[in-house]
């Protein structure tokens, strides 16, 4: 099994796509290899992806075309990617909703209808066995997610612990983890058991609830003999920078001082709000623009810097002049972020 610690990552949608099913409707190949690239000037290792079951489900070549494109240029970069399969954050995924352009909201994968009845599970298992044949070599696939905060709900416990058991089936040498909000939600999983333990911290809001937060999701991990990595983070809530606008540098220091064995940070391109009510409010996240520059030359400072560089007394990241514009991404009105 490939390594799965010492993981440095960011969440992915292209700037243009609010949702899973925009970003492998609308996949754009020169696109997507202009963001990875942005992906190596933060020496970022990983991307986490949210995949479109429904995508697939309504012209599979093209899903396959776009999906095995992005493979090869992360491959090509050095970038492993961390597929997720399902999706329970959002609105249910509707006809209309999937075809909405510009200002769509997020939407769940699969439907609430398809998860509460388990005799409609045959396509969610027959999209996990399509995933995992395209996901064995462990240096392009970093391991594979099941779903996006399941949260507690009994039916889609039910459902994920399905798609567990027949990842694990089609391809048992993947190693399978599960998005988990809270750390210790991770133990309702098993047979097969997830390989690496996930957690989220988004808002913190401050230094020591954060160090606390990753101290005690470190100890629970540990104490279970399983990797751990905070697979969506932000920012301190409480900072002096506008609370609706990204602030990577007050948390990236905390993070890369932790015992954490990856993270992924919410979100690489700079956009509006996954979640429409923070849109609504005028929240935006992530780093770059389309074109290269940056929301923030301190947060890509932050971002880009590894503790190991650290620990030599080296600069690595500091000195890389960012192009910086602090300006809402254009083309969106005035929302953004999760």
């Amino acid at each position: 099994m490939a390594s799965l610690t010492g993981v440095r990552g960011a969440i992915y949608f292209p700037t243009r796509a609010h949702n899973h099913y925009q970003t492998w409707a609308g996949y754009d190949s020169a696109r997507a290899a202009s963001d990875l690239d942005y992906a190596n000037r933060l020496n970022l290792d990983a991307v986490r992806v949210i995949l479109s079951y429904h995508r697939w489900r309504e012209n599979r070549r093209a899903f396959a075309d776009a999906f095995d494109d992005f493979l090869l240029h992360a491959e090509n970069r050095g970038i492993r990617v961390l597929p997720v399969l399902f999706e329970s954050i959002g609105r249910q995924p509707t006809k209309a909703r999937r075809r909405a352009t510009g200002d769509a909201p997020a939407l769940k994968s699969p439907a609430g209808a398809t998860v509460r009845q388990p005799w409609k599970w045959d396509g969610p298992r027959n999209f996990t066995r399509w995933v995992m044949n395209r996901c064995t070599d462990p240096d392009v696939v970093l391991a594979l997610e099941i779903m996006n905060e399941p949260g507690e709900w009994g039916p889609r416990l039910s459902f994920v612990r399905e798609m567990l058991r027949v990842a694990n089936e089609a391809a048992p040498s993947v190693p399978l983890t599960v998005g988990c909000k809270d750390i210790r939600y991770n133990k309702q999983f098993s047979d097969p058991e997830p390989d690496v333990y996930q957690f989220h911290m988004n808002l913190p809001p401050t230094e020591k609830q954060a160090r606390r937060e990753i101290r005690d999701a470190v100890t629970f991990a540990r104490a279970h003999g399983k990797p751990v990595w905070l697979t969506e983070w932000q920012r301190l809530r409480r900072s002096p920078r506008s609370p609706l606008r990204p602030n990577y540098a007050s948390l990236a220091p905390i993070i890369r001082q932790s015992a954490l064995d990856g993270d992924f940070f919410w979100q690489l391109m700079l956009k509006p709000a996954y979640m429409r009510k923070q849109r609504e409010r005028g929240r935006i996240n992530g780093l770059f623009h389309d074109d290269g520059a940056v929301f923030s030359a301190a947060d890509a400072t932050a971002l880009a810097q590894r503790p190991e560089a650290e620990s030599r007394g080296e600069t690595e990241g500091q000195s890389v002049e960012w192009v910086e514009r602090q300006k809402p991404p254009s083309g969106f009105g005035a929302g953004g972020g999760n």
